[in-house]
């Protein structure tokens, strides 16, 4: 449908110009184009939920990724990690999941604290609180769920490549830290993003014991090519639960 031009009005092509200088009157004299866009960028994460998280599931026997594929063993790259803490105010029920009441992550411990959605926060910095000290929970554990949450990608992955997410379970996650901290850094002197990593179970339990191991180095367009999607595997890795606010 065209709209017909009124006597008098202007040719939009002919206008532009004086619009354009019009509406700038009304910005700000201390207006700088490209700090806008820095600052819109940073509060799009507080505006919209992100993108679908796609989550690796386990069991005992092995994993199931998003697409349905099944085995004892999956390969990737390890494209980004982060640590998230969650605190449920009663028992999981599996039947009836319950949000957490209080959560956080990021990607320095230390500097961990309970993210300002929490529900009821449960202390001021997480390295302090008394749920997330050994012995609070059941038996030994801690009453804060602890995790190391990974962003992988498959091995030879495209430009239209998923980044999947896979949560290391609170036992397993001493021998990522030894994979990540002794084998990768210490022994290699490198990162998880520089090699294929394959995942396995510990068949000494029924239960998801994810163990990891070297496969081999990237090369240098392989690695070009996953740190170019290291920015969208954080914003996955950093998304907020879906909490009730009490």
């Amino acid at each position: 449908m065209a709209f017909r031009k009124k006597n008098g009005d202007t040719d939009p092509e002919e206008s532009t110009g004086t619009d354009v200088q019009s509406a700038q009157k009304h910005l700000p004299a201390d207006f700088n184009l490209s700090e806008q866009i820095r600052k819109d960028l940073e509060s799009i994460s507080e505006q919209t939920q992100g993108s679908a998280v796609e989550r690796i599931r386990m069991s005992g026997r092995g994993f199931t990724t998003p697409d349905g594929t099944t085995g004892a063993t999956i390969k990737g790259i390890i494209v980004d990690f982060a640590t998230a803490y969650n605190h449920y105010p009663e028992a999981y029920d599996p039947d009836n999941p319950t949000p957490p009441n209080c959560f956080s992550m990021g990607k320095i411990i230390s500097q961990l604290a309970p993210d300002p959605a929490s529900p009821e926060p449960q202390s001021k910095l997480c390295i302090d609180c008394p749920k997330n000290q050994f012995e609070s929970g059941v038996g030994k554990s801690k009453a804060c769920k602890n995790t190391r949450i990974i962003a992988l990608m498959q091995e030879g992955a495209i430009e239209e490549s998923p980044i999947w997410i896979l949560s290391v379970p609170p036992s397993s996650m001493k021998f990522f830290d030894t994979y990540v901290s002794s084998t990768l850094r210490g022994r290699h002197g490198i990162t998880p993003i520089c090699v294929v990593t394959e995942l396995y179970m510990d068949d000494k339990f029924d239960f998801a014991a994810p163990r990891f191991k070297m496969e081999r180095k990237l090369s240098d367009e392989e690695l070009s090519f996953y740190f170019s999607r290291k920015a969208e595997a954080e914003g996955l890795l950093l998304q907020k639960p879906i909490v009730v606010s009490a």
